[in-house]
């Protein structure tokens, strides 16, 4: 008689707090392969005991728990997810190339978060992210002008839609100027299973 091993595959567990900060990129790509998980959503006094547990390297959130990992620090949770799911490239050459997208994204986010006040962020997202917006529209134009990477969808659509995301609540023509960004952004809105976690999640200012 031969027995079978069989593995049982845990179901995710993503804790964060009720936004979408840093945790929507996850939970983005788990919406996009079809993923089911459980969104734990942490009121801000149920941080510390989380911390007492040790599962927190760091004592911060987002925290992704998957198959016995417990993984911490929001880059390395998109990274690991992305990977898991099919989004991060054909090869490490095409990964590379979607680390570009993503430092990009950070860097021209930075210049947000590193603004003084409401007026310095608001003039921020009139002018200063401008260039930008310039530097990603001529890289999605080298790449073919649909997809940043590899001419298919990957991690840098669902990056570039996130952050882009609150800055055009924010500023609705900023990509009027930028028809490839543009384009790019409107197709992953309407992806079909991005486009219902879009509508149905919890609708929170951040």
């Amino acid at each position: 008689t031969t027995t079978k091993a069989t593995t049982v595959m845990s179901k995710p567990v993503l804790t964060y707090f009720n936004g979408r900060g840093y945790a929507e990129v996850p939970r983005l790509i788990f919406a996009e392969a079809q993923v089911e998980y459980q969104d734990v959503r942490l009121e801000k006094h149920e941080l510390e005991p989380l911390k007492a547990s040790g599962k927190l390297a760091f004592g911060q959130v987002p925290l992704l728990q998957h198959n016995g990992l417990e993984l911490v620090q929001s880059g390395a949770i998109v990274r690991y997810l992305a990977k898991e799911y099919g989004l991060y490239g054909a090869d490490h050459r095409e990964a590379a190339q979607i680390d570009v997208v993503y430092l990009g994204l950070n860097d021209a986010e930075e210049g947000y978060w590193k603004a003084s006040d409401d007026a310095a962020k608001e003039a921020y997202l009139k002018e200063g992210i401008n260039k930008w917006i310039v530097h990603f529209e001529n890289l999605l134009t080298k790449s073919g002008g649909e997809f940043f990477v590899g001419g298919k969808f990957t991690l840098a659509e669902v990056l570039f839609f996130d952050t882009l995301f609150s800055f055009l609540q924010k500023n609705p023509s900023l990509l009027d100027k930028s028809p490839h960004l543009k384009k790019n952004y409107e197709t992953t809105a309407s992806r079909p299973r991005i486009a219902k976690w879009v509508s149905e999640r919890p609708n929170t200012p951040w």
